[in-house]
């Protein structure tokens, strides 16, 4: 209604969705990770719909990797022209300094969705192969959503006999993350797919050495300052953590790397990018 009666000269469509509308949009796609991985989704039709037509309504469409845009030209080919790639930032908030959270003992951490793409029980096994590999004891930390979480979560801690050592938080508010990622041996985030993967740049950002999935956007996230691993394979993992657990030049290397990388990413520059784009938009 508010678009029929102001008729503005253009319509942010923020949430990879369009109502009818005959007025100039500039579409957001996040990602189309329900394209790969449909079983991973309740709605993956109604997605893929709504991602269509979005993309068909909109007269430019924003992508927040240049993995993320050539997923959605392959996935959709009427966004073929329109496609600019803005990568997001930050708050403010994600700083190193600052206070850290103490755990009883050293912790690993994992910020975001529990659900079954972001692959938490590779990170489970990995894990546990660092207390069996170590005689040291460490925590892994999980905080997010547990709204559809994975239902291998909890069976891989039970089967691997974890529940003491493995802290599933939940939501905690936004102010309380940077402690968590500033006190953290480790951020642990190996999904199958990410459009962009926020936690990560929080991390980074916060000085928090990433070990991170080697697969879509977070090998532009990442690039070369934070350690890589196939999301499939916790062995690999293991071996990240594994150097972060045990070699403090290992962690400094990293933790200094990420907050160089993470400068490179801004709230400013994407809001002036989109600011840009929507003149553009506005000529057309």
């Amino acid at each position: 209604m508010a678009l029929k009666l102001d008729h503005p000269d253009v319509f942010l469509a923020l949430s990879q969705a369009v109502p009818k509308t005959t007025v100039k949009t500039l579409g957001f796609v996040y990602d189309v990770a329900f394209e790969k991985f449909p079983k991973s989704y309740r709605d993956a039709k109604t997605l893929s719909q709504n991602t269509a037509d979005l993309v068909a309504a909109s007269t430019a469409v924003i992508a927040t990797s240049a993995a993320g845009k050539m997923d959605i030209s392959t996935s959709y080919p009427d966004a073929s022209g329109k496609i600019t790639v803005i990568y997001p930032g930050v708050s403010f908030e994600f700083t190193p300094e600052g206070p850290k959270y103490v755990g009883a003992v050293p912790y690993f951490l994992y910020v975001g969705h529990l659900k079954p793409l972001k692959n938490i029980p590779r990170i489970i096994e990995a894990f546990a192969k660092l207390l069996s590999s170590y005689p040291q004891k460490y925590t892994l930390v999980l905080i997010g959503s547990i709204v559809d979480i994975d239902p291998e979560i909890h069976k891989t801690i039970a089967k691997l006999k974890l529940s003491k050592q493995v802290d599933i938080k939940g939501i905690l508010p936004d102010a309380e993350l940077p402690k968590y990622y500033r006190g953290a041996l480790g951020f642990v985030s190996p999904a199958l797919y990410e459009g962009f993967g926020l936690p990560i740049l929080e991390a980074m950002a916060c000085g928090c050495p990433v070990i991170a999935g080697n697969n879509s956007s977070m090998i532009e996230t990442v690039g070369k300052s934070g350690l890589l691993a196939d999301a499939q394979d916790s062995t690999q993992i293991y071996q990240a953590m594994y150097q972060l657990a045990t070699d403090p030049t290992v962690r400094r290397k990293y933790s200094k790397l990420g907050i160089k990388q993470a400068k490179l990413f801004s709230t400013q520059s994407f809001a002036k990018k989109t600011l840009q784009l929507i003149y553009e938009i506005c000529k057309k």
